[in-house]
């Protein structure tokens, strides 16, 4: 599937080609800063660093801590930061973020899944709706809670923002908004994610006990990722093929429902042979995807999926499932499996260790595909949405 990065976000305008007649005061809520949240926390990331090319309106910022404070005023230095003062999710979401939103007058609050009760108009950031198409992967509070909030913040939001084709079409299904409302904003690749030299791999990896050579996963510790069934692959190849198969390093921390990934490292004839690393900082992995023969990123279901592409840019082969958005975001650059089937993982592997034109191949293309992330449309997409938001609130109040 061909990536349309569309570049126009009708930046400084309304959604009717009138010019804004203000600059606007944005509230995000940036709770995930700092939390090792994984792909929430990357994204926000992303997109408080495109934001400083968007000068014209006001942001303000809510954290947590003054640490990651220090964090968003590094990525979008003009921001203005507020502190949330430890509030968990009931007092965040409950009043924290409506107090300090009214305070700083905002016009448009961007929240990821969940906006607060009451407060401005919201943008909200969907990235999946795995809970509605995979219910056993979470507990029941946890089904509970993502049915009753998720969806009323996807309808009551001005604008929706979700990071594939195939998660817009999903929401518009699955939640029955208005497909004009769903504003996809591709993943955008961090710079440092570049190939990197031999010398400087050796020297990162080594406190790791990661020396190559070896096969990695950058994957949280839960269901979705599918960790059990990619070890058993990992355990086919040492069986059949051990001269080529390198050891297994499994990048992330312990999410939830992790218990029969620990079992399956545990129970393996091999289990000194797999590294599980816990938590990387994001600044540390590009030595861990270069230094890789492959990654395997055998997810079940992803809303976009960034670890492919990430390791795509470091000039690392992919392996990667065939469902969800994987398809539409790696392109023709990967090595692609069917993520039910053990055998089907072990042979993607398979062909990428013992051929190297296919290796080299998948290289090249994978660097090439990555290129069309690293100038994407995350920041317009996202002011699109915030001045979208506001222009439709203005209208409604005229």
């Amino acid at each position: 599937m061909k990536i349309a990065m569309h570049s126009s976000a009708g930046k400084g305008r309304h959604m009717d080609g009138s010019a804004l007649r203000r600059s606007l005061r944005i509230g995000i809520d940036g709770h995930a800063i700092g939390s090792r949240l994984g792909g929430n926390e990357t994204y926000l990331r992303g997109v408080l660093k495109e934001l400083a090319g968007y000068p014209a309106h006001r942001y303000f910022v809510y954290v947590n801590d003054n640490a990651a404070a220090a964090i968003v005023h590094e990525l979008l230095p003009t921001s203005e930061v507020r502190l949330l003062g430890g509030a968990g999710a009931v007092a965040r979401l409950g009043w924290k973020l409506t107090q300090l939103a009214r305070a700083d007058q905002v016009d448009v609050l961007h929240v990821q899944y969940v906006a607060p009760v009451f407060g401005p108009a919201s943008v909200v950031t969907i990235h999946d709706l795995s809970f509605r198409h995979f219910p056993e992967w979470y507990t029941r509070a946890e089904r509970w809670r993502f049915e009753l909030t998720v969806p009323w913040s996807g309808r009551r939001a001005r604008r929706v923002l979700t990071v594939s084709e195939f998660c817009k079409r999903d929401i518009v299904q699955q939640l029955r908004i208005a497909e004009k409302r769903v504003i996809v904003s591709y993943n955008k690749i961090d710079e440092q994610f570049r190939p990197v030299a031999a010398r400087e791999v050796e020297r990162s990896l080594a406190d790791l006990g990661a020396r190559p050579p070896y096969i990695v996963s950058v994957a949280n510790l839960q269901p979705r990722k599918n960790l059990p069934r990619l070890i058993g692959a990992w355990e086919q190849l040492r069986q059949t093929h051990a001269q080529i198969t390198p050891k297994l390093v499994i990048v992330g921390r312990k999410a939830w429902l992790f218990e029969e990934t620990l079992a399956a490292v545990r129970q393996s004839r091999w289990r000194d042979e797999i590294v599980l690393t816990d938590y990387v900082p994001h600044e540390q992995l590009p030595p861990l995807y270069a230094g890789a023969e492959l990654l395997i990123y055998p997810s079940l279901f992803e809303g976009f999926g960034l670890p492919p592409l990430e390791a795509m840019a470091c000039g690392t082969p992919v392996v990667v499932s065939n469902t969800s958005s994987l398809p539409e975001v790696c392109g023709e650059a990967a090595e692609f499996v069917d993520p039910r089937d053990v055998k089907s993982i072990a042979d993607g592997m398979l062909r990428l260790l013992r051929d190297s034109d296919l290796r080299e191949s998948r290289r090249a293309a994978g660097l090439k595909q990555a290129e069309k992330f690293r100038t994407g449309q995350l920041g317009a997409a996202t002011v699109r949405a915030y001045e979208e938001a506001a222009a439709e609130v203005e209208r409604l109040k005229r």
